[in-house]
């Protein structure tokens, strides 16, 4: 997981991050936001990253491509 930066998309603070192989939308949400299993809502998560990534399908992230994932602490 490479990170690039961290910018603002429709009111939701993202970071840009290179996928590796086998990663996907919301293990690198986990890696990035730290969530203790009980403040995971993986339909915001999903919701969220539609958002910042138009035309997008977060089941099908392509390795070595660059994403914007949602920031919910730091």
């Amino acid at each position: 997981m490479d990170r690039a930066s961290d910018t603002v998309i429709n009111n939701t603070e993202v970071i840009k991050i290179k996928v590796k192989e086998g990663e996907t939308v919301l293990s690198i949400t986990e890696k990035i936001n730290h969530f203790e299993k009980e403040q995971i809502n993986i339909k915001q998560i999903m919701l969220d990253f539609e958002e910042a990534n138009h035309n997008v399908n977060p089941y099908r992230l392509k390795a070595n491509r660059f994403y914007y994932f949602p920031l919910y602490s730091k």
